[in-house]
């Protein structure tokens, strides 16, 4: 299964809590209801460590690939994701070894692109 297509899927659990609508004149955000069993911190943080492992897996084999697929690696969506598990797992307690795993792959997400 590609990369991609995983990686939509766990983006979607990660951020289903709150949608951007944009109605013809104004902007609402509207909660949605939460997802069992992602809506507490455990369930973030445990969701998350699959994620970067993920992310940790397509971004080695991206830059161990020829030039045609490191170069449709969407690098700015990725970074802006990692951005957003990192300030939802502020409320992990016990999320820091998916926190620094996480920012590692963002460190070598920057390096890379």
């Amino acid at each position: 299964m590609p990369y991609e297509a995983v990686f939509a899927v766990f983006d979607e659990l990660m951020t289903a809590k709150v949608r951007l609508v944009f109605p013809p004149f104004h902007l609402l955000l509207i909660p949605l209801p939460q997802v069992p069993p992602w809506h507490t911190a455990a369930g973030l943080a445990f969701l998350a460590a699959d994620v970067a492992t993920l992310l940790e897996s397509w971004l080695n084999e991206t830059r161990s690939s020829p030039s045609s697929l490191s170069r449709s690696f969407p690098a700015g969506d990725v970074e802006s994701a990692i951005a957003r598990y990192l300030m939802s797992l502020q409320s992990a307690p016990t999320a820091g070894a998916v926190v620094a795993k996480l920012q590692e792959t963002q460190r070598q997400l920057r390096r890379t692109y």
